[in-house]
């Protein structure tokens, strides 16, 4: 329960005219063959550093991505939820919950190490759109950029501490549905074109 509540949250954030991919039906980039429960805890523990002091299983859930859900106490008695996609073994969310209390880390590190951190989970390729930043901590939106064209569909969320640049959560669920290569056409109108069309007031 205290999984499904967050995860309602998670959700529910605007993503704006791109949210389409939060309930696609076909799920193109969920790849990979199916994992049990004990493979999808140990890309759960995988996630963090060796400080987890227990883990529990709030077993599998069969949502919109079918996934094994986790709890996770730290040695400092902060928790995290972890969700696993029982195809493949994604990552669809993590969320720690701990609190940050000052501001060190600068906005250029805060990207840095998000993109970091996506690469090194295996998502290349990806760019920052826009940020949020709220109680000493910085959520990038990042899209997949494919040959120079952003696709926002494609859409993972990184929070990151200011305290001490600390990964604090990922959610992935427009990226596992719509994430694809896709076959891109030359544009039929060029920027200078599509700049002389605009407003000429603005």
């Amino acid at each position: 329960e205290p999984y499904r509540r967050q995860r309602q949250m998670c959700i529910r954030d605007s993503d704006g005219a791109f949210s389409e991919h939060i309930t696609r039906t076909e799920k193109v980039g969920l790849t990979g063959n199916n994992i049990d429960e004990e493979t999808a805890k140990n890309k759960a523990t995988a996630l963090f550093n060796n400080n987890i002091k227990e883990i529990s299983s709030y077993g599998r859930s069969e949502g919109d991505i079918t996934s094994y859900n986790f709890g996770i106490t730290f040695n400092d008695n902060s928790v995290a939820t972890v969700s696993i996609s029982e195809k493949g073994g994604h990552v669809i969310y993590m969320d720690r919950n701990r609190e940050v209390n000052a501001e060190i880390i600068s906005q250029e590190e805060v990207k840095q190490k998000a993109k970091e951190y996506l690469e090194s989970k295996g998502f290349k390729n990806m760019k920052e759109t826009y940020y949020l930043k709220q109680s000493g901590i910085v959520t990038i939106n990042y899209a997949y950029v494919q040959d120079g064209v952003i696709m926002y569909p494609d859409l993972i969320k990184v929070k990151v501490a200011l305290d001490n640049g600390e990964i604090l959560g990922i959610e992935t669920t427009g990226y596992l549905n719509s994430h694809t290569e896709r076959k891109l056409e030359k544009p039929k109108v060029t920027k200078e074109d599509a700049k002389a069309r605009l407003n000429k007031d603005l």
